[in-house]
């Protein structure tokens, strides 16, 4: 099998100090970027710098999806830092994505007024991206846009209405509660 192009979510970054078993996956990830890193974070007192570095960047870069709840605390120049943290984690990404791929970058998906985990790495064969992935930023593509919905819609025909509503939780604030374990009618949005 051929892989001619990859998108990878970057909404996890503060995963890799506790994923969702609570274990840390610092070193994990350290460890697999280690011929990537500049020569100063090389050796073992590198590595644990490096690791102390990643640790930080990776919990600091969840201000960016906690800067919306209610009764934070977070700044905007944390956001900004936030962003900027985890930007530095995705560069490794998208550096080694690079390299097997030949043309990457990290793209917003949707207006952070929908959701502030709104960026992933997107990988394609070749030295460009499509202009299309970059719609929504600042450029009209409507061959790009009609191919998207031809695509959602074949995807449609095939597996019928696709439900993302948050099965198995409850908020009195945004007015759900998908705890019951039954079929939910799709909205149409």
């Amino acid at each position: 099998v051929e892989v001619v192009a990859s998108i990878i979510a970057t909404c996890c970054c503060n995963k890799l100090t506790a994923d969702d078993n609570t274990e840390s996956r610092v070193r994990e990830y350290c460890t697999f970027y280690e011929q990537d890193v500049p020569a100063h974070f090389r050796g073992e007192q590198g590595q644990q710098n490096l690791e102390r570095a990643v640790e930080t960047l990776s919990r600091c870069s969840a201000w960016r999806t906690t800067a919306k709840s209610l009764g934070n605390g977070v700044l905007e120049e944390q956001l900004e830092w936030a962003e900027l943290f985890e930007d530095s984690i995705q560069s490794f990404r998208l550096r080694r994505l690079e390299d097997i791929f030949g043309a990457s970058a990290e793209i917003r998906f949707a207006p952070s007024q929908c959701t502030l985990q709104d960026r992933c790495l997107v990988s394609v064969q070749g030295t460009e991206l499509p202009a299309g992935v970059f719609a929504h930023e600042s450029t009209q593509d409507p061959a790009f846009m009609q191919q998207l919905r031809k695509a959602a819609e074949e995807l449609l025909k095939i597996s019928g209405p696709l439900d993302c509503r948050p099965r198995g939780l409850k908020s009195a604030k945004f007015g759900f509660d998908y705890t019951e374990d039954v079929y939910m009618e799709p909205t149409s949005d």
